[in-house]
């Protein structure tokens, strides 16, 4: 099954990979020409947070997971190997400031529109978080209330697109220190003001309880803005680029 991983980066102070005419932008395109050369790499999202400036993203789309571990297990090495000629490093590893998380999530729709969709300049993520044992009942309780809420946002006036799905792995629990599971959201906005305006009107009020109630959740945390970069592998190493944005980071009280 189609898969997007996600990687969460914490920048060193100063480095600027969003800006190709700098050392950092040079490196990660190269790494981004690498991914889109590997078998099964569709495409790829990146750009910094806003609230959290020193955290940067990077999106890629593969046909299977599979895809992504031999990428990760070969010379095409996603975060920390040399470039396809084995001359030219492309690791990014210069720019963290301590290790990357990275997860996978097969989401529905795939491809993710709400963030490769030109028509969505805005992207919200909503990250919500439940123990490790939860039940396979409850699972399939979340995706049918999940897919309902996100069918209620995508009436006239609301969000353009979205996406929904579990994350694979286990994952750290924000401010917790334990691990859970994780259902990822993603919605594609005209503008910050359009997603603010949608979830004040009466129809999302009288549906949120779909998600505000959901059994086991722990956590939530939703985000917001940045400028996003999109490139898509075309007839296997040429691609195209599109400017997008991308808010991922401004985190709202447990539940």
């Amino acid at each position: 099954m189609t898969v997007t991983s996600i990687a969460i980066i914490r920048l060193k102070d100063g480095v600027q990979p969003e800006d190709p005419n700098t050392s950092a932008g040079t490196l990660l395109q190269g790494r981004v020409s690498e991914i889109l050369t590997s078998p099964g790499a569709q495409r790829c999202y990146w750009g910094r947070a806003i609230e959290s400036a020193d955290l940067f993203y990077l999106l890629v789309d593969w046909n299977t997971l599979q895809d992504h571990v031999d990428f990760t297990t070969n010379r095409y090495g996603y975060l920390t190997k040399l470039n396809i000629s084995g001359k030219t490093e492309t690791d990014l590893s210069p720019l963290f400031n301590g290790a990357p998380t990275v997860y996978h999530v097969e989401l529905t729709a795939f491809p993710p529109n709400a963030i490769s969709k030109p028509m969505s300049p805005v992207a919200e993520i909503v990250t919500i978080y439940f123990p490790s044992n939860l039940s396979t009942e409850s699972q399939h309780k979340i995706v049918s209330n999940t897919g309902k809420f996100r069918s209620v946002l995508a009436d006239p006036g609301g969000c353009n697109a979205s996406s929904g799905g579990w994350i694979m792995e286990e994952v750290e629990v924000p401010g917790q220190g334990n691990k859970g599971r994780a259902f990822v959201m993603i919605f594609g906005w005209d503008s910050i003001e359009a997603h603010t305006e949608c979830v004040k009107t009466p129809r999302v009020q009288e549906h949120v309880h779909l998600i505000a109630e959901l059994e086991g959740t722990t956590r939530w945390t939703v985000g917001l803005a940045a400028e996003l970069f999109t490139r898509a592998a075309i007839e296997g190493a040429s691609a195209q680029v599109e400017k997008r944005q991308l808010d991922l980071a401004q985190e709202i009280p447990e539940m």
